[in-house]
């Protein structure tokens, strides 16, 4: 692949760019609908790692289409040693939650990632009418 046109970078610039333009501060009720979209990611959408952005050799390991996801709530113990399957000897104030989520990247390879933050790419026709329909009702009450 040439260095002049990578399409996983394409991919990451457009969906960073996009992410830059809602997660302000002071957003409008169209900034807040977008990035409430692209913080929903249900299963089988197209979906980029946030921290990558800026570590291009991971890039390719972190954009790809949500397969699974799951959170366990652990303990100390259970967290250093991970073959436990449940540790009682805990109180609760002990405890957390851990957040997985499976990836399927465009080589097919399957990837794990660990308490990540991952933003949902719009990547269908579906994806650009459900922003455009947004943007659009929101736009049409702020003009009534």
């Amino acid at each position: 692949m040439s260095d002049i046109f990578d399409p996983i970078d394409a991919l990451a610039h457009t969906t960073f760019e996009l992410w830059n333009v809602v997660i302000r501060g002071d957003q409008t009720p169209r900034e807040r609908a977008v990035y409430q979209w692209m913080k929903e990611m249900p299963i089988g959408a197209l979906v980029m790692e946030q921290s990558t952005y800026y570590n291009r050799a991971k890039r390719k390991h972190a954009i790809g289409i949500l397969d699974s996801r799951e959170t366990r709530v652990v303990c100390e113990h259970e967290h250093k040693h991970p073959s436990l399957e449940r540790c009682d000897e805990c109180c609760d104030d002990n405890r957390w939650s851990e957040h997985y989520i499976w990836l399927r990247t465009f080589d097919g390879e399957r990837h794990r990632w660990h308490n990540a933050e991952f933003l949902r790419i719009p990547a269908t026709i579906e994806d650009h009418e459900a922003i455009r329909a947004l943007v659009g009702f929101l736009q049409h009450k702020a003009d009534e």
